[in-house]
C-alpha cells in the first residue's frame, strides 16, 4: 500500500507557495490549534506518494475558530480572504 508518510505542510509566507516553513505532519497532535507563530498567505502539503490523508487538514486566521480546509495534496492553495495564522488536523 502506499505511504501517508512522510507529509509535510508548508505554511507560506508569500502566496503561490513562497518562502515556506515545513511542519512534519505525522508528528502533530490532531484536534488542536497548532501555531506556528507567523502570518502565511498560502499553504501546501507535500506528499511524495499522492495518496492523500486519511484527515483532514484546516488553516485559518487568528483565534483558532474559523479553518478552511487544504483539500487536496501537493497543490498550492492561497488563503483566500484571510491571513493564516493557525492550522489544525482533524479527526
Amino acid at each position: 500500500s502506499l505511504a501517508v508518510y512522510p507529509a509535510t505542510i508548508f505554511l507560506c509566507k508569500e502566496s503561490g507557495c513562497g518562502s515556506c516553513t515545513g511542519y512534519d505532519l505525522s508528528i502533530q497532535p490532531h484536534q488542536t490549534c497548532l501555531v506556528p507563530g507567523f502570518n502565511f498567505m498560502s499553504v501546501t502539503i507535500n506528499q511524495p506518494s499522492n495518496q492523500g490523508l486519511p484527515f483532514g487538514v484546516y488553516t485559518g486566521p487568528i483565534g483558532c475558530s474559523t479553518f478552511a480546509q487544504v483539500p487536496q495534496v501537493n497543490t498550492c492553495y492561497n488563503a483566500n480572504n484571510y491571513i493564516g495564522w493557525d492550522f489544525k488536523l482533524t479527526p
